[in-house]
């Protein structure tokens, strides 16, 4: 497993005037980056 920190995983355009990004914590595990069970913070 290589932690790979924090990256962007979107960006919340729900309220125009106030753009927010969505991070997730990154992990490599095999050479693969499963997002299936991520949890995404804003």
């Amino acid at each position: 497993t290589r932690d790979l920190g924090w990256m962007l995983y979107d960006m919340d355009y729900s309220d125009p005037s106030n753009i927010k990004p969505q991070f997730f914590r990154a992990e490599l595990n095999y050479g693969v980056l499963d997002l299936v069970n991520v949890e995404v913070r804003s």
